[in-house]
């Protein structure tokens, strides 16, 4: 196991066994030596911003000096519980595709649970962030358990909970943002065939990643227009509080779900905060929460600006794979959306629009959808739902194009406060 220091934090006695540029471009005449002397300190210091060093010379010193660059921002216990779920967190083939998920039930049989368990978990996450505003101690224990229903109803339907997800006002950006990042998330990690175990501690991690934003001014938060430097700082301490905050927590955080919180702000190409890392250095939560956090703020509706059309946003992702994000990653999460992510309202070959209510991933071009408008673009008394996978492409009804809600004065919200439409 190696693990990535700044040279400001090498001690003799440590190996070192990778540099931050490749090897010829430094004087050193092995590829791996031992830091004996402070001469030899100031040699790499000369060279390099940081290094990989093993714990061949001295584990105890190793892991004492990894836990002091985690952050000098946090406590001890919260900087040794990171370090560790880091250095023992299995390897990305190690999760990925460890279990075969089935069909998903019906999304009419199922959207009328997914919204009392994703009511009653709001609720829940607006009380843990009144509370926290307010300075008040809170336990995680009902966190845990509105995790564990989650997961559960998002294995069951993936698409109710995207569906769901677009009922969200302008001014309740912070709980709305914590649901959806949370049960996105799930369903991406069950795309990628995470075990449950796994998706829970997933789960919980994501919803909490902005925890610590509720101790930064909302004057801030809400600003239009760009940051001082002095505001963006305020902003990114918004990781060490928000790690802060759940180790203050009565109850018990995972340590893989605390690592998300203080981990997504990194970035695939090393631009992010608060520890610069880059590529794979970056957990794999974390990079699959940087992703859908990003996703999520892009196509929400907020007091300062408006929402970016879920396949724009997906065309921006793609764009930056390999840049900011990791570029399998990416991919998949595409794969996980589909070619009309759930919430996408398009023109219909009959002329009809339609809202994109659940996918069809044996037919990626052929999503069900709620008809909303008729062919004259007035709404329909009750919205019906057409299948397009029950019919070959040309037949009956196709998707035309991509519309944006204001094209036709549509508010999808609307739609979605009354469910009569799914049935039984």
């Amino acid at each position: 196991m190696k693990y990535k220091i700044s040279v400001n934090n090498l001690q003799i006695g440590m190996f070192v066994e990778q540099l931050d540029r490749p090897w010829i471009e430094t004087p050193f005449l092995l590829q791996g030596f031992e830091i004996k002397s402070t001469e030899d300190i100031e040699r790499v210091q000369k060279y390099c911003e940081y290094v990989y060093v093993t714990g061949k010379a001295d584990p105890e010193r190793l892991e004492s000096t990894a836990i002091k660059y985690i952050s000098p921002s946090l406590s001890k216990q919260a900087s040794r519980r990171i370090w560790e779920s880091e250095a023992y967190f299995p390897a990305d083939a190690k999760l990925m595709h460890q279990k075969q998920y089935g069909k998903p039930k019906p999304l009419e049989a199922e959207i009328g649970r997914t919204w009392e368990i994703r009511g009653r978990a709001k609720e829940h996450v607006e009380t843990m962030f009144e509370d926290i505003r307010l300075g008040s101690t809170f336990s995680t224990g009902y966190v845990v358990e509105v995790i564990g229903d989650l997961t559960e109803s998002v294995l069951s339907n993936p698409d109710a909970h995207m569906l769901l997800g677009q009922l969200r006002r302008r001014d309740d950006y912070a709980a709305s943002h914590a649901m959806n990042v949370c049960s996105v998330s799930l369903a991406f990690g069950r795309h990628l065939g995470l075990p449950p175990d796994r998706l829970n501690e997933l789960g919980l991690g994501a919803l909490l990643i902005d925890i610590g934003t509720l101790k930064i001014p909302r004057e801030i938060l809400n600003k239009k227009g760009p940051l001082t430097e002095e505001e963006y700082e305020i902003v990114k301490s918004h990781v060490i509080q928000g790690v802060e905050i759940l180790e203050a927590a009565e109850g018990n955080i995972p340590a893989t779900a605390l690592d998300i919180v203080y981990s997504h702000q990194e970035r695939y190409d090393g631009s992010g905060y608060p520890r610069g890392l880059a590529g794979d250095d970056i957990p794999l939560f974390a990079r699959m929460v940087a992703i859908v956090d990003t996703y999520d703020a892009m196509t929400t509706h907020r007091l300062h600006r408006d929402g970016i059309a879920p396949t724009n946003t997906l065309k921006e992702l793609y764009d930056q794979r390999s840049g900011q994000f990791d570029r399998e990653l990416v991919e998949q999460f595409i794969q996980c959306l589909g070619i009309y992510p759930v919430g996408t309202l398009v023109l219909c070959s009959t002329d009809e629009v339609g809202l994109v209510i659940a996918q069809n991933h044996g037919k990626r071009l052929r999503p069900k959808l709620l008809l909303l408008l008729d062919k004259k673009k007035n709404p329909y008394p009750i919205p019906k739902i057409v299948d397009l996978s029950k019919y070959n492409q040309g037949e009956a009804i196709d998707v035309s194009k991509i519309i944006d809600a204001s094209d036709y004065g549509i508010d999808v919200a609307n739609y979605l406060k009354d469910i009569s439409w799914a049935g039984e």
